[in-house]
């Protein structure tokens, strides 16, 4: 969240949490008027990192308690407010979950965004085609993995960039769809957030 973030830089308003808070909640209402869906980002915080996920896996060392003092601050403020979306940040919370990162780890998407801050809206991961998750994790398996986590939406611009990873994409459709009907839990998961997909739809269709 940190505007000195080598990383983050000026995309965040600041390093006073309650500030950036209040200027989240602010921008968030400036866009409904507007009837843009709102994306708040990345879960649970991703200003006190230096490694770019782009490139590797950021570790933070940071307890859950610490980050109720910082990082989540504006993230509770936009959940009351009814943020559309919260997109996750693909780094490591080893104080948390030693094996996941956040967008793979039920423990922080699950139990902390879903259960302990009562967030009901839409998942988003950050892409997939970082090399924090691809240099980590098979493109298959960090798919589903999310998904078990509690993501909604899998963001996956790089499989788009060419006509030539349409196959690829299809692939990923059919391995999903396979694991589906495999397993009968996913396939509740998976149900759960085709639900929240369409409430966020309904919910822009009567803003325009």
């Amino acid at each position: 969240m940190s505007n000195l973030s080598s990383v983050i830089g000026a995309r965040s308003f600041g390093d006073d949490p309650e500030y950036v808070a209040k200027c989240c909640t602010n921008f968030l209402k400036g866009l409904r008027e507007c009837g843009i869906l709102a994306t708040a980002k990345h879960f649970p915080g991703h200003g006190d990192t230096s490694t770019n996920p782009h490139s590797r896996l950021p570790v933070i060392e940071k307890s859950e308690e610490e980050l109720q003092n910082c990082e989540l601050v504006p993230f509770k403020s936009l959940i009351n407010e009814n943020i559309d979306l919260i997109m996750t940040a693909h780094i490591l919370l080893k104080k948390i979950d030693e094996d996941y990162p956040a967008t793979l780890s039920s423990k922080i998407l699950t139990e902390m965004l879903r259960k302990k801050m009562g967030y009901t809206g839409v998942i988003i991961t950050d892409s997939m085609g970082m090399g924090a998750i691809t240099k980590n994790f098979s493109k298959f398996e960090a798919c589903k993995l999310a998904i078990q986590a509690g993501a909604d939406i899998l963001c996956i611009p790089e499989i788009l960039k060419r006509k030539k990873d349409v196959p690829e994409l299809e692939n990923l459709y059919r391995y999903l769809e396979s694991e589906i009907e495999k397993d009968s839990t996913f396939k509740k998961r998976v149900n759960e957030s085709v639900e929240r997909i369409l409430k966020l739809k309904n919910r822009l269709t009567r803003s325009l």
